[in-house]
């Protein structure tokens, strides 16, 4: 609930330069509510996560999002007509992680029902992990533009001296980029 008030003014010099009637004017949530054809509720719960400690092991981050950021763990929020026999729900769990789980649910009470749930789940395989390849969209993956250095991989012939070895080594390792393995399964 909140209220607000005008105050006098004065000139500057401790004179008033108009009298103001106090007004008052107070907020009330359910008075809002009560003039709706439906009735509301519903709860929200906010907040974040950290990790500490050793977190690069990619068992950890398996089947979860554990990123620190903020969150929403949980939301529910419901609506009924006046007569309390149609309804419609909509909610989730860590909504806002790549692991969340969502649902809708709507229906008339004793009658029908449609339930919609969508969940997402992460499935890390591998973390720190190199790759010659680059991610150009979503799962569609490219070399790099233009040949790697060919004078080193050309120079090779029979057994390989340590020379040689160290330069193929340097144009393969040039390529590398780090990634995490996995896969997002949205069902």
């Amino acid at each position: 609930m909140w209220a607000w008030a005008e105050a006098p003014r004065t000139s500057g010099r401790g004179e008033e330069q108009k009298e103001s009637t106090a007004q008052r004017e107070t907020f009330n949530p359910k008075s809002w509510t009560a003039s709706l054809p439906y009735k509301v509720e519903g709860e929200i719960e906010v907040g974040g996560q950290t990790l500490s400690g050793n977190t690069n092991s990619p068992t950890l981050k398996e089947y979860r999002d554990l990123d620190g950021k903020p969150t929403i763990p949980r939301l529910r929020l419901k609506t009924e007509d006046e007569l309390a026999s149609r309804f419609l729900e909509f909610g989730g769990t860590n909504m806002t992680r790549t692991d969340g789980s969502y649902f809708l649910r709507a229906g008339r009470y004793n009658t029908f029902q449609f339930d919609f749930e969508f969940d997402r789940l992460p499935h890390t395989i591998g973390l720190n992990r190199t790759t010659i390849y680059g991610e150009a969209d979503n799962g569609r993956f490219t070399l790099p533009a233009g040949p790697p250095t060919a004078a080193a991989f050309n120079a090779v012939s029979g057994t390989p001296t340590p020379a040689q070895r160290n330069a193929v080594e340097g144009v393969v390792n040039s390529l590398l980029r780090a990634t995490d393995l996995g896969f997002q399964t949205d069902t």
